[in-house]
This record gives structure tokens, sequence and C-alpha cells, in this order.
């Protein structure tokens, strides 16, 4: 795409069933990373689900960059080794769309955001793991302030900032941050560098290496942009990349 123009972001969606219109299935996606992106001069393009994999190329290639956001537990059977449990909590034509797309762009060096179960898609698309539940984890620390028992930009935890790193360029050594997930990342995959962990080890903020720019984030920093200002940057930035001529 022309760098004058604004860039579009890809957002795949999620399963949904209609509470109005009697189970009618539904494509939906959080209202919160449309806004956000539009206020940094995106054009989001919601992406269903149900596409075969050449209609799914077909978008892939108009769009200038990807956005993966929260939702649904990724099914262990694409990251743990033989396994094929699927849980109640999975969405595999999910699963399918958000580790073709990522794979897509890790391949093709597209810039990429992820929040939430984003992080953990970029993990497992580099063949990394997952822990199911923290809750079992037995490190202290509470993870699971889900939304509606807690507010989405409640605080909730430290993480500590590798120095040098992208995310120490805005925030410096500590962050504090909002937390919404009871799965996060186990062992992390190949090409992807930690840099943030939270107060038990958890890895909480990760990138790609020798790549534009593929971030991805446990927390929700679209929450937390009234908290601390800081955050635009790293919508700003993510878009500044997809203006970027990233396709030469």
């Amino acid at each position: 795409m022309m760098s004058e123009l604004r860039p579009m972001i890809g957002i795949p969606t999620w399963s949904d069933v209609s509470q109005v219109y009697s189970g009618v299935p539904l494509s939906g996606i959080n209202q919160s990373y449309i806004s956000t992106l539009q206020k940094v001069g995106a054009i989001p393009i919601l992406i269903p689900l149900g596409l075969d994999t050449t209609s799914l190329r077909g978008i892939f290639q108009r769009i200038d960059g990807l956005f993966l956001g929260g939702g649904s537990d990724i099914a262990p059977r694409l990251y743990e080794k033989g396994s094929r449990e699927v849980l109640d909590t999975s969405d595999l034509e999910r699963d399918w769309v958000e580790l073709t797309l990522t794979r897509w762009a890790l391949d093709e060096n597209m810039p990429m955001l992820g929040v939430c179960r984003g992080i953990q898609v970029m993990n497992v698309a580099c063949g990394g793991t997952l822990h199911r539940d923290l809750r079992n984890h037995g490190s202290g620390i509470k993870h699971d302030y889900i939304f509606p028992h807690y507010k989405r930009d409640r605080i909730s935890h430290n993480v500590s900032i590798a120095e040098g790193c992208y995310l120490h360029g805005i925030f410096g050594d500590m962050l504090s941050v909002n937390s919404m997930h009871y799965q996060g990342v186990a062992d992390v995959g190949a090409g992807l560098q930690v840099m943030a962990t939270s107060e038990d080890g958890l890895p909480e903020a990760l990138t790609a290496q020798s790549h534009i720019f593929a971030l991805g984030f446990q927390w929700h920093p679209e929450e937390l942009l009234k908290n601390d200002a800081r955050n635009a940057a790293i919508f700003s930035d993510f878009l500044q990349a997809a203006r970027s001529n990233w396709r030469n």
C-alpha cells in the first residue's frame, strides 16, 4: 500500500451466538480494538471465520498489518505434543485462521501486534507451548482479573522489562499492567525474544527477532491508554511500521 494512505489492519473475529436473534451464529470483535486502531490512523478490517485458504490469503495480501485480540483458549492439541484435546473454551476455526495469518505475517515480515490471546497465538505459531491454567501454576500471583468481575483497566501487577528491548525505550525498567487471563506462555517459541516478565517469571511480552514489528503482550494496552498515555506509542509505532515499505 502507498505510504500516504491510511494502513488497513486486519483483525480476525471470533465465533459468537446472538442473544437477540434466537442463537444465530455471529462473528464478533471487541469494539475497543477498532476504536484504538482508528484513533492512531488505521482502517480496521474485520476478518470473518469460515473462509477457505484462498479467500483468507486474498485478504492477507490486501492488508498492511495484523492485529490479534483476546478471547478463547487455544486448543491444547496445537501446542502439546501427542495431544488431541480440544477444550470446551476452544474455537478451532479461530485457531486455524489466526495461526495461518500469523505464520504468513512472520514469514513475509508483515507488521503484527497481539494482545492477551494474541501473544499466545504468536508463541504457538513459532512452536512454543502454553500453561493451560495458571491458577494451578502455584506462583501465588493472580492473573485472572477477568471482566465483568473486574474492570478491564484494573491495574493488577507489575512486569519487569528487559534492558535494551523495544519496550524499555518507552516504559523503562518496570510497568504496571492489567491482567485478564488464566493461560500463559510456557516454553518460548523459536525466534521469539522475551521483553517483559511478571513477578512469577511468566513471559508477558514477546517480540520476533529480525522482524520489522511483531510484538505480543499478555496484558491489554488498549485498555490502559487513560491510565498511562505512553501505551499509545505501541499503537503509533505499529501503524508507522504498517505504513512502511515492508513488502519490498
